[in-house]
């Protein structure tokens, strides 16, 4: 059955299906004459629905020609008829050759000698569900007759074997046993065309449990067995005996990993043949709900003891019994905008927590809800379990003296002592099933115990640790308002509460505008009754007659959009209605009237109505439509019955959002500052705005973020640094650093919070055990470790400073750590003249900043090593330092000079003044910041226009390492020297905190959190405000205090202003970011870093070049060194297509080459590559119209580095095919004669 579903509007779609049927993984031999069944052209009913009927006799599925042990797969394809999208989902089916399936259920693998065995087989059909009535046939060695039993309801065929007296211990064999169905023909006879079904068997086996005495206890599990057990209820085990205990069996119970103190129960005793039957009853109580464990044990008068244990699975109930619902029951149904309550039942003084969601939330792939069986996981996580804790066997067994044969070889071994083990299982196996420590004088030990033979020793590889990890259980929930909706609906979130109540507390709450189906539920905690959860309630918001929308995602200003409104109308009878579109100045009607008239019927199809409209200004437009019922105008629905009785009408208002032209740039300029440090304690700066030539009108808008501490913004978005997947070694680090120094920070500061601290923390322990994955062998680390040809120097050497440093947080295996420093001096040797030399390589090439050559190299692998604590004078240390001394009097390089002035001050080599003095020589002073500049000859940049924040990443990287000199050599004295740079290195930061890269990111947030620890104290107490607009004296003020110095403050500028002035005063140090973006045309680079190639051509399709169109799209790299780091490729759709289906998945699911991920959002296909190289890497995509537009924008086609999303070549590209002519090449300009290109003052902006 195919069922469609409508999320958006809370209703069954309606249209035409099509699909196939066919068997997955058959043989690919050359007599497949296995076709697809192929289904066409049925029709959805009413609800949504299509019953399909298929004949699968040509699938042959009895033939022996195919592979019968695939899946069924079934493919449905549904076009909606009011909208023409069109829908495809397949489903599977397991194909079996069984009949029946059985499965045993033992609640050990143990047998008592002399006692009945108590079992269980779970029958079920092929599909899982439950199989009653069933015959089944248990068989055993050396049991004289089979035994037969027959499933109860629940599936389960309970037995008994009699093996008392005829299966003692001295056999020493298992007992091997077959379970078989009854009624099924055993003998059919064989063709070799035609498959037949197999018979249903299973097995199992026991083994003999051991006593010294011949004494055992048998719990009867009857009750395990498919019956349930309710809370409050009696709960009946019988526990069978060979002997008799002075007072009887005794019982240990244990549930939700607690021991059951006050555990109660009765018994009452009987005698048979077999020994002694004890009748136990206890009531099942909530503390031991879901799992209970029970250990049934006796103690014999020579102090034997004799136990069996026992699992009792019941539903989850909690003695804080919670029931929430509206006040018009558990499934109620309102109009959208109607008032209800939420009410409550839960234990006096409990607080509650309550979410209600969109239905299609669920429906979609969700899960907002906390469901009982979500609990039921988290509480079995405590269960104890077998092997959760160790019982060390055979203690007091006297091990014999090793014996080695004169004949053994051993190879140059010594003989290498096992320990003893028991030779048979004994009461201790009760005690290991569920999962328990014991201590005890009795005889719970009962086996004897014998020592293996002894064999060569050699060297174990050790086991590295993994951190904990804590079950992920409770999610927090916020408060949400729901205010009533006007007479328009208008308020359409997709969750509709998300608060927290009291039982007492009954609050009015007011229906959202959505017509759906709302998904509620909730919890309660209690502190007298503990944790209780709520069953799922839902809320209908439904009217017989309603509007809606078919909206685009977005719309580009200037685009002539046809609004399509489609009217349901779930009465009897047909309605006349008049549809008006509200007038608004953001958007032009093209129609000469604003009200159409038309007849709306019951149908399963709405009826639709158009409008074409041209937004006018940008950002979210609000559409409004009213639909009344003009019982005036009864000639708009001819001999049609009208409905007469009631009058009827809905209003609706949705916002599309409008974009302007061209693709978004951003621009970032913060800078750091201390009001007292002016001369009359006032902090004054005004931001000069302007765009480049380029820029689309209306489309600027800035933000402004504002905090209390120099590291303010990286703190707050310390996992958003760098946009980092975690495909590789080197890109795992580049996520993984930057924790470590913000906690260093956060704890020398004593600012540490602690939801900061979990989170840097969850970060780090997470990322290190991502790296081990790329440990090599020998000890070094590489990007994609063993399957690299050799370990990376630089990656190595990162690794181990790295791990050291977060060793202080996080547990890292030292010993390990030792085995890659040891790599580092033996695998890499020195030259004569102490350099280290280079080993592997780094892909991702902005990670090792400026290392291109020996001495970089050996200083960076010095400053690894020196901060993971390896001794100073460590012969390799002090010749790789030699090799730093001995470059200083040729030094050229600004970054080298950085970089081993940054290693002779951690080495405290009094040779770093003279680096500072050569540095000093070559520093840029300019508007009270320093900073150095790279004098390596820079690669041609690919900005298309210098702005904000515009330093290379070497830059960056080397000024950073200068300030951490500085703290290393001048220590407090470096505030003052170090000031003028921090706010430099500040001045460069992105948006959330990170630089332009990964490398010149981890240096700076290093060199930032070092001089903060510096600059940390005293009294934080500031006032900034800021204005904008002219004749306005401020428009926002931000107050910073020692209570919120850490919070990232925001104000939004929905406009581009020719200036932000800002103004502070008060105590303390203030870090301001202005965050700038606009949309500008695209502009080529003079130097482009990649190429791009694209075609628009036809599709397979009917409508190819019409309604669906191919985009062939061919790109690679232009740079020297042949290869670029990731890159993303963003193909931002033109308005009213939607990739296919089919061939997004092509991109998903890993067809091309170098492809990584791909990924739809809004209009945009994003799509991640490894790297591009001088070879064209082309992949296709086809898109097909959904809505349709006049005048359509072209759409854009963007390459970025992903690592330095600067290093961009975009194209615009519009959805028409190509009739003649070679594809289009996006190629590069001239570079203007007057340098870069040119940048114009907001002269035409508002004000």
């Amino acid at each position: 059955m195919l069922q469609t579903y409508d999320g958006e509007n809370g209703r069954e779609n309606n249209g035409e299906n099509d699909g196939d049927v066919n068997e997955e993984d058959h043989d690919d031999s050359d007599d497949d004459e296995c076709d697809d069944v192929v289904v066409d052209d049925d029709s959805t009913d009413a609800d949504g629905c299509a019953v399909i009927n298929v004949n699968l006799t040509r699938l042959e599925l009895t033939s022996r020609k195919f592979y019968i042990y695939g899946n069924l797969q079934v493919s449905a394809r549904f076009t909606e008829t009011a909208t023409g999208e069109t829908l495809t989902d397949k489903s599977t089916s397991r194909l079996s050759s069984y009949t029946l399936k059985m499965r045993s259920i033992n609640k050990n693998n143990f047998f008592k000698p002399a006692l009945p065995y108590f079992g269980a087989v779970e029958v079920t059909n092929p599909d899982g569900a439950s199989k009653p009535g069933e015959s089944i046939i248990v068989r055993c060695d050396d049991l004289a007759s089979p035994v037969e039993a027959t499933s109860n309801d629940q599936g389960f065929a309970v037995f008994t074997l009699p093996l008392q007296g005829i299966y003692g211990f001295d056999s020493g064999n298992s007992l091997r046993c077959n379970v078989t169905a009854k009624d099924f023909q055993e003998n059919i006879p064989y063709d070799p065309d035609v498959r037949t079904l197999n018979r249903p068997i299973t097995y199992f086996s026991l083994s003999p449990m051991y006593s010294p005495t011949d004494n055992y206890l048998e719990v009867e599990a009857v009750i395990q067995f498919g019956n349930p057990i309710q809370v409050g209820g009696s709960v009946f085990i019988s526990v069978h005996m060979t002997k008799d205990c002075t007072g009887g069996p005794r019982i240990l119970a244990v549930s939700r990993g607690n021991i059951l103190q006050d555990f109660e129960y009765e018994a009452s005793r009987q005698e048979n043949a077999n020994g002694i039957i004890y009748d136990v009853t206890f009531v099942l109580t909530p503390l031991m709900t879901p799992f209970l464990d029970l250990l049934v044990y006796g103690i014999l008068d020579d102090g034997e003891m004799i136990a069996d244990s026992l699992e009792i699975e019941s539903n989850a109930v909690f003695e804080n019994e919670v029931h929430i619902q509206v006040a018009e029951g558990q499934d109620a149904t309102l109009e959208p905008g109607a008032r209800t309550s939420i009410e409550i039942i839960a234990s006096p003084g409990s607080l509650c927590a309550v979410g209600v969601v969109d239905k299609s939330v669920h429906i979609l792939g969700g899960n907002n809800q906390m469901k009982t069986s979500d609990v039921v996981s988290f509480l079995n996580t405590f269960q104890l379990r077998s092997g959760d804790n160790d019982n060390p066997r055979c203690q007091d067994h006297e091990d014999e003296p090793i014996k080695i044969d004169d004949g053994l070889v051993w190879f140059g071994f010594s003989p290498y002592r096992r320990d003893p083990y028991p030779l048979y299982s004994d009461v201790t196996k009760e005690f290991e099933q569920l999962g328990l420590v014991r201590i005890s004088n009795l005889k719970v030990e009962t086996s004897p115990c014998q020592t293996p033979e002894p064999y060569p020793y050699y060297a174990r590889g050790q086991v590295l640790e993994r951190a904990d990890s804590e079950p992920d259980f409770a999610q927090a929930f916020s408060v949400s308002a729901a205010s009533a909706g006007p007479a328009i609906r208008k308020y359409f979130p997709e969750t509709w509460l998300w608060s927290m109540q009291r039982p007492e507390e009954s609050p009015t709450v007011t229906v959202p505008d959505t017509i759906t189906e709302w998904v509620g539920s909730g919890f309660c905690i209690s502190s007298t009754t503990g944790f209780g959860i709520s069953k799922p309630f839902s809320v209908t918001a439904f009217k017989p007659f309603f509007a809606d929308y078919n909206l685009p995602y977005s719309v580009i200003r200037g685009e002539e959009l046809e609004l399509q409104i489609n009217i349901f109308n779930y009465l009897e009878k047909c309605l006349p209605v008049a549809v008006t579109l509200t007038p608004s100045a953001k958007f032009e009607i093209k129609e000469k009237s604003n009200s159409k008239y038309t007849c709306v019927c019951s149908s399963s199809e709405p009826t639709q109505v158009t409008f074409n409209v041209r937004p006018t200004a940008l950002g979210d437009v609000d559409l409004e439509t009213t639909v009344i019922v003009v019982y005036d105008q009864p000639a708009l629905c001819g001999e049609k019955p009208v409905e007469t009785d009631v009058t009827h009408s809905d209003g609706l208002s949705k916002p599309i959002l409008v974009e302007p032209e061209g693709e978004e740039v951003e621009e970032s300029l913060s800078l750091y500052f201390c009001p007292k440090e002016e001369e009359d304690g006032t902090f004054r700066h005004t931001f000069e705005i302007s765009v480049p030539v380029e820029y689309v009108a209306d489309s600027g808008r800035v933000t402004i973020f504002m905090s209390g501490d120099i590291l303010g913004n990286s703190l707050s978005n310390i996992d958003k640094l760098l946009r980092i997947p975690y495909g590789c070694g080197e890109q795992n680090m580049i996520g993984f650093v930057p924790n470590i120094y913000a906690l260093q920070y956060l704890q020398a500061t004593e600012q540490a919070d602690q939801s900061q601290v979990n989170k840097a923390l969850s970060n780090m322990r997470k990322g290190y055990q991502k790296q081990l994955n790329y440990r090599r062998s020998r000890g070094s680390y590489s990007a994609f470790g063993n399957r690299d040809p050799s370990g990376s120097a630089w990656l190595t050497a990162y690794v181990i400073r790295s791990f050291a440093q977060a060793s202080p947080f996080i547990s890292i295996d030292t010993k390990d750590l030792d085995v890659s420093i040891n790599w580092l001096y033996n695998a890499l040797g020195q030259d004569e003249n102490g350099c280290f030399r280079s080993k592997g390589r780094v892909i991702h090439k902005e990670m090792q900043g400026g290392v291109n050559d020996e001495v970089t190299l050996t200083a960076f692998i010095v400053v690894s090593l020196l901060e993971a604590q390896q001794p100073l004078e460590t012969q390799a240390i002090q010749d790789a330092l030699s090799c730093i001394r001995n470059s200083i009097g040729s030094l050229e390089d600004t970054y080298t000079a950085a970089l081993i002035a940054y290693a002779l001050s951690i080495a405290k080599d009094t040779n770093v003044v003279q680096v500072l003095e050569y540095l000093e020589s070559v520093d840029k002073n300019e508007n009270g910041v320093r900073y150095w500049v790279s004098s390596r000859t820079q690669t041609p940049g690919s900005r298309r226009y210098g702005r904000g924040a515009t330093a290379s990443s070497l830059s960056i990287e080397m000024t950073a390492y200068v300030l951490l000199t500085y703290i290393n050599v001048y220590g407090h004295d470096a505030i003052a020297r170090g000031s003028a740079i921090s706010k430099w290195i500040v001045s460069q930061q992105g948006r959330n905190g990170g630089f332009k890269s990964s490398q010149d990111t981890v240096v700076a947030i290093h060199a930032l959190a070092e001089y903060a620890r510096l600059v940390f104290g005293g009294e934080s107490n500031l006032g900034i405000a800021f204005s904008y607009k002219e004749h306005c004296l401020w428009n926002s003020i931000f107050v910073i205090n020692d209570g919120n110095r850490l919070v990232l403050q925001r104000a939004d500028i929905d406009q581009l202003p020719k200036a932000i002035v800002v103004i502070a005063t008060g105590e303390g140090c203030a870090l301001l970011q202005v965050i700038i973006r606009y949309n500008i045309h695209p502009a080529l680079p003079p130097a482009p870093a990649f190429e791009i190639i694209y075609n628009v051509g036809h599709t397979t399709q009917q409508d190819a070049c019409q309604g669906s169109f191919n985009l062939n799209v061919c790109v690679r790299y232009l740079g020297d060194d042949g290869f670029s780091n990731m890159a993303m490729v963003e193909v931002k759709l033109v308005t009213g297509f939607v990739p296919e289906q089919k061939s997004f998945n092509l991109l998903r699911n890993g067809f091309y080459p170098e492809l990584t991920r791909a990924e739809y959002r809004g209009k945009t296909v994003a799509m991640y590559f490894n790297q591009f190289t001088a070879t064209l890497l082309c992949f296709d995509l086809e898109v097909r119209r959904v809505h349709h537009v006049t005048d359509p924008k072209p759409g854009l086609i963007k390459v970025y580095d992903y690592y330095a999303p600067d290093v961009i070549l975009s194209t615009e590209c519009s959805m028409a095919c190509q009739s003649i002519g070679p594809p289009i090449k996006v190629l590069p300009v001239e570079e203007p004669e007057e340098g870069p290109i040119q940048i114009l003052p907001v002269e035409a902006l508002p004000e």
